[in-house]
This record gives structure tokens, sequence and C-alpha cells, in this order.
């Protein structure tokens, strides 16, 4: 299970949006991590938070540590645009003129790590679900419902360009989820989890019923 919804977060990674947004941030973390003067002023700025996050896997690890950008966006824009940071010899190498222009006044970037973060942050709580939960499939058919639904969510309002990228990311989910993971035991996890059955607003699709019945019959 864990290899495959990685494998959903490395297919996802090819998207060429999601590709671009992740060698950007890539070439913004390269700069700082292999330079000792840069990294000691961006960690004075974020009071030691990394933007660097091991994660389960390697794949998890890009995503994670997107989020982490993320959330010290502020914290690295000041710095690049501080005293401190034109006054390192980097600042006026070609490569950290490029990372503070991109950083301090390209906000499409910045649109897209939010949106890269807002639709892949539902698939990495799976992978840590998968990966800390003895008894994840009772919980691993909805969980996968909720990262589909919040995918929808995002783009529901983005226009045809986002009903585009929403069927891409739709269309990896479900290649992965279908081929390898779907079956009807992991809807019978679902149907006899009380968290789920019990809960205000369950529904009995179809689908979940021909699950369970088949999972049944195949115990008999």
């Amino acid at each position: 299970m864990l290899h495959t919804i990685d494998l959903m977060l490395e297919y996802i990674g090819k998207i060429p949006f999601v590709k671009f947004i992740f060698e950007s941030s890539k070439s913004i973390t390269k700069v700082i991590y292999n330079h000792t003067s840069v990294l000691s002023l961006m960690r004075r700025f974020t009071n030691n938070k990394e933007l660097v996050c091991p994660a389960i896997t390697r794949f998890a690890t890009n995503f994670i540590s997107l989020q982490s950008l993320l959330n010290s966006m502020w914290d690295v824009k000041r710095m690049f645009l501080s005293e401190e940071w034109r006054a390192l010899p980097m600042s006026r190498k070609p490569e950290g003129e490029v990372i503070c222009r991109l950083i301090s006044y390209q906000e499409d970037f910045w649109a897209g790590v939010q949106e890269v973060c807002a639709v892949t942050e539902p698939l990495v709580k799976v992978l840590r679900l998968v990966d800390g939960e003895k008894l994840a499939i009772g919980y691993l058919y909805e969980a996968m419902d909720r990262a589909k639904e919040a995918i929808w969510a995002y783009y529901d309002d983005k226009g045809d360009e986002g009903f585009q990228r929403q069927l891409l990311l739709w269309g990896v989910i479900d290649e992965r989820w279908n081929n390898t993971l779907h079956r009807p035991i992991h809807v019978a996890g679902l149907f006899l989890n009380p968290a789920f059955s019990y809960a205000c607003g369950f529904v009995v699709d179809v689908e979940i019923m021909d699950g369970f019945l088949s999972c049944v019959q195949k115990m008999v």
C-alpha cells in the first residue's frame, strides 16, 4: 500500500505544472543549503525552521519540503529583501540573483506552490496513515475518497483550466488506485468501520454495497 501511494505522488510530480514548481523550489533549497552563510541566514530568519524535511519516502519528502517552504514564505521573502542577504557574496552571483527574483517578485510561483501543496496534502496524509496505522485498511477507502474530494473542491471554481488539472490529478490517482489497491476488502473495511458507518450523512452507495457483498461472497 505504501509503495502504491508513493507512486501516485511520483507520477503527480511529473505533471508539467507540478514539475515546474518542484524544480523551482529545489533550485531555492539548493542555493540555500549548499552555502553555509546563506543557510545560517535562512535559519536566523525562519527561527531555525528547516525548508528540507525528510519524510517516509523520497517523493513524500519533495511534497512535505514544499509545504515547509510555503509555511516559511514570508520569512524567506524578508531574508532575500534584507541588507544581510545583499551583503553576502552569493547575492551578486547569477544563481543568487535568479533565486532572489523568484522569491521576492514572482507571485505566480508562490501561487503555484500553494496550489501544489493544497492538492497533494490529502495524499501525503493517506501515505502517513498507511505507514503508521496497523489497521489502516478500515480507513483507506475513506481516506482516498476524501483526498479526491479535496482536489475537486480546490478546483471547483477555477474554470476550464482548473477542471483539466483536476482530471489530470484524478487520472493519476485512479490509475494506481483501481489497478493495485482498490479491492472489495477496502470497501468492506469502510462499511464495517463504525467511525464511518454510524456517522451522520454516511451513504451506502452501489459501489460500497457491491464491494461489501463481493467480499462476503469470497469469504463464504
